[in-house]
């Protein structure tokens, strides 16, 4: 690059996302060009790019630029992918790169950092609040069972089941049909979810009204804009009102002639309200367990706007309509409507998501795809692993493992030694966690300086370190905000470990703390070496106490990637945490990132330690992805990044289950009751095919993987049953446990996944001398095969045809459909002698 005194400035939006795009939101605000050197610049282009959003980089010639002069560059709408901005199913970090070249030469390059969010994902209040709007989606196909509920409702309360807008010219058929719209949604059984802290200001993603009704979840946002888009679809104009922490619906009595899109302050709305202008309607108050009657979600909504210091603004839907914002693109998959019963307080859900079926999007003013349109050209193997990848590893400031916050759930620790704070856990005894000490000597940090100078040693020092010996350490709370924070932290993770399996509770030991940027004014803490924790709580009398897990300790690897991705900086450290004499040489890894601080400005490592709940399962998983050639080794991976959208072809075929009477019984070892599908399905895995078995809860799928385990067993194979729920697991490992190969399982989850867990499973499998002689297996065989051929004798008898042309089977048939006709007697004819 050369350096000609050319410098770039650019002003543009700090996120983007799909709702701004469709929005045509000038999120590219100025771009202009500075000549700061002595010599007029010639024959320049500009060059714009921002992956993965702007599939092309846009060029824009330059003729010149006079010495010490600047050029503005008229700002054009540039052709973002609105194809990439739908696929986004979780946030990343862009970057938004302008050049200057000439003749291919960079001469100057500007590289700012833009965050896109989510397709589902509301950026908050701002940068345009009117954008709120778009999240409003009356055409969706999950809203149908609602509208059917509150078509009902109607026709119940007036006798009138048209959803027919304002074409009454009545206020109170406008309020009832707000009424049975919350009736609709109470039917629905939805539970209610807490909304993210700030949401009004920092976005949330939203729940898509196929999510709230199929997942039946949905928090005070969700339910807002769930209500909103009902009252639309019905030909009402809805407005949602935003307070801070809290969202709930409105609805004009009669057609709104204001083009104002946010109407406030709450004074106007009350005012509205008390007239019978307008309908506020609480929206959680139709989740289960909290359900009230329309009156009371109303005057609990009117409640909320009484609040003035909580209410920001509303969003009028109609008015945002005028002003083209416009409902996103419908994503739905596999959908399939149902009925909603108002007797019911929890209905089928209403999507269905194949286990290979993708996503479809439908625009409201666009036919739905078709069926069998061809398939898009698979993107090239290593664009999908680099794609997976980048998809895998959070480097955003979402990520607790970059960007660490307390919170109730986490516990900072006074400033004990790290090293002997490790060695001490390492030598495997439990320690309490007590308040922040009171040393008698004041509460300032003047005092202790004082009473240390007094003794000649550090007080504080000396105090944790004694108390550490003595298996105590001391936090920055008071005694009664840690009792608050050990009863959270002990049921998150006894919940963690009872829904995933995983711990997921750690000990950082020092933090990175560093800035994005150099005019960053807040600054980020990332952990740097992470020790595994178990809590136990024996009683509430006796609290929690801490020991160190079997797992192995872990070096901050996401850190690692995110500083040599965004600043260029290697740790030299490896891919495990460096032995010390007792253990982890802490030192050796704070040492490491001290070199890493010096390298940039307003850097430093802080010898601080925190209790919290971190997850490097995604990072194990990109470990997996980055190993390609050993990945594609498995034929169905190889399939999955070379031939996406296509059949997979397989040498085993299916089992049909009309030759399941052929087989000997001895060859099929299915401890657990089968049918044909199933019994076909264990076979079809046994012989090595891939398949999904998919049903209904209750349909047998536990019982049918225990015989699939079995058989494999049996065929000498080996295999690794994975779920993301712990409970998916035990209930297959009990189920084998029942007939006698539970000491043949090795489970590698929880707490059975240390190195002496597994070492005892292993010996217990070892151990494991209950044997039963094959001969006896044998007459089982044969018994059964002898019982089979007596079934078969009697179905091939009850269907072979009599003399009359009729089998038994069809007479009873025939018999059974007559049972209600008449008897006639017949009389007795004579036969010649």
């Amino acid at each position: 690059m050369t350096s000609l005194g050319l410098a770039i400035e650019v002003q543009h939006a700090a996120v983007l996302c799909h709702a701004l795009h469709q929005a045509a939101f000038p999120w590219l605000q100025r771009l202009q060009l500075h000549n700061r050197g002595g010599m007029a610049q010639r024959a320049l282009e500009l060059v714009v790019t921002l992956a993965p959003v702007l599939p092309e980089p846009w060029r824009q010639p330059v003729d010149e630029i006079p010495a010490g002069a600047s050029l503005a560059i008229a700002i054009v709408d540039l052709p973002l992918s609105a194809e990439a901005f739908a696929n986004l199913v979780e946030g990343e970090r862009a970057e938004l790169v302008v050049r200057v070249e000439r003749a291919g030469e960079v001469l100057a390059v500007s590289r700012t950092p833009i965050d896109l969010l989510a397709y589902n994902e509301w950026p908050g209040l701002q940068p345009v609040p009117a954008l709120l709007a778009t999240f409003v989606a009356p055409n969706h196909p999950a809203l149908s069972p609602l509208q059917k509920a509150m078509a009902t409702s109607l026709a119940v309360a007036t006798g009138q089941p048209a959803l027919d807008g304002y074409q009454s010219g009545s206020p109170e058929r406008v309020r009832a049909m707000l009424a049975a719209a919350h009736e609709a949604v109470v039917a629905a059984g939805i539970t209610y979810v807490v909304a993210p802290p700030s949401f009004e200001r920092t976005g949330q993603k939203v729940r898509t009204p196929e999510q709230v009704v199929g997942e039946r979840i949905g928090n005070c946002l969700d339910l807002a804009l769930l209500y909103a888009a009902l009252l639309e679809a019905a030909g009402l104009q809805p407005f949602v009102v935003v307070q801070r922490r809290h969202a709930f619906v409105g609805v004009w009595t009669l057609p709104a002639a204001t083009p104002q899109v946010e109407l406030g302050p709450a004074v106007e709305l009350k005012k509205r309200v008390e007239a019978g202008a307008v309908l506020v309607l609480e929206c959680t108050l139709a989740c289960a367990g909290q359900a009230a009657s329309p009156a009371q979600a109303q005057a609990a909504a009117a409640k909320h706007l009484a609040n003035d210091a909580e209410f920001l603004l509303a969003i009028d839907v109609a008015a945002a309509r005028s002003r083209g914002f416009r409902p996103l693109p419908v994503r739905t998959s596999a959908f399939r409507p149902v009925d909603v019963d108002l007797d019911q307080s929890a209905p089928s859900p209403v999507a269905v998501a194949g286990s290979s079926a993708a996503p479809t999007f439908v625009d409201d003013d666009q036919e739905a795809p078709r069926p069998e349109s061809p398939p898009a050209a698979p993107s090239p193997p290593g664009d999908r692993l680099e794609h997976w990848k980048g998809r895998l590893l959070d480097l955003s400031m979402f990520n607790r493992l970059l960007n660490f916050a307390e919170t109730k759930k986490t516990l900072r620790l006074c400033t004990h030694d790290l090293e002997v704070l490790e060695d001490r856990l390492q030598q495997g005894g439990r320690v309490r966690v007590l308040p922040r000490p009171d040393l008698g000597q004041g509460a300032g940090e003047r005092d202790l300086a004082l009473a240390s100078q007094r003794a000649g040693v550090d007080v504080l020092a000396e105090h944790l370190a004694d108390e550490l010996r003595a298996g105590r350490l001391r936090a920055e709370l008071d005694a009664e905000s840690l009792d608050d924070r050990l009863v959270e932290i002990y049921r998150h993770a006894r919940i963690s470990l009872e829904e995933s399996g995983a711990n997921t509770l750690y000990l950082a030991l020092g933090f990175l703390k560093y800035y994005e940027s150099p005019g960053a004014e807040k600054p980020r803490r990332a952990p740097l070496l992470l020790l595994p924790l178990v809590v136990e709580r024996a009683s509430v009398t006796e609290g929690c106490r801490f020991v160190l897990d079997d797992a192995e300790p872990r070096l901050n690897q996401t850190l690692r990637q995110f500083l040599l991705r965004d600043f260029d900086l290697r740790v030299p450290l490896g891919d495990t945490p460096p032995e010390g004499d007792n253990g982890v040489d802490v030192k050796a890894v704070l040492d490491a990132f001290r070199a890493v601080a010096l390298r940039m400005p307003r850097w430093e490592v802080e010898t601080t330690a925190c209790i919290g709940f971190f997850s490097f399962t995604k990072y194990l998983m990109w470990l997996d992805l980055a190993a390609r050639d050993e990945l594609l080794q498995s034929p169905v991976l190889q399939h999955l990044v070379e031939r996406p959208g296509t059949a997979f072809a397989q040498d085993a075929p299916e089992f049909v289950r009309e030759r399941l009477d052929e087989l000997d019984p001895a060859e099929v070892l299915c401890p657990k009751d089968a049918d044909s599908s199933q019994l076909a399905a264990v076979l079809a895995a046994a012989k090595g095919r891939s398949f999904v078995l998919e049903g209904p809860p209750g349909t047998g799928k536990s019982q049918t993987i225990t015989n699939l385990i079995a058989q494999a067993l049996a065929d000498g194979q080996r295999v690794l049953f994975v779920a993301e729920k712990r409970a998916a697991l035990e209930v297959v490992q009990r189920r084998l446990a029942e007939v006698g190969l539970g000491p043949f399982c090795l489970e590698l989850h929880s707490s059975k996944s240390g190195p002496k867990a597994v070492l005892e499973q292993l010996r217990a499998a070892l151990e494991a001398g209950q044997r039963r002689e094959p001969a006896e297996w044998r007459q089982c065989a044969s018994d059964l095969l002898r019982t089979r051929n007596e079934l078969n004798a009697l179905v091939a008898d009850l269907h072979r045809p009599r003399e009359h042309g009729a089998s038994v089977f069809s007479a009873m048939s025939e018999l059974i459909a007559l049972r209600a006709a008449p008897r006639v007697a017949l009389p007795v004819l004579a036969t010649a002698e």
